[in-house]
């Protein structure tokens, strides 16, 4: 959720819902975040 960015999630299930949810306490660090955002 980084830069004002809130992904949008579908879940079937509980356990799918409480794993989206978790995903917001994940901090990248900034040398991978780089690396993910560069063009291929």
């Amino acid at each position: 959720m980084a830069g004002g960015v809130v992904p949008i999630v579908g879940v079937s299930t509980l356990e799918q819902l409480e794993e989206a949810v978790g995903a917001t306490e994940l901090t990248l660090e900034d040398e991978l975040r780089a690396r993910m955002d560069a063009p291929c």
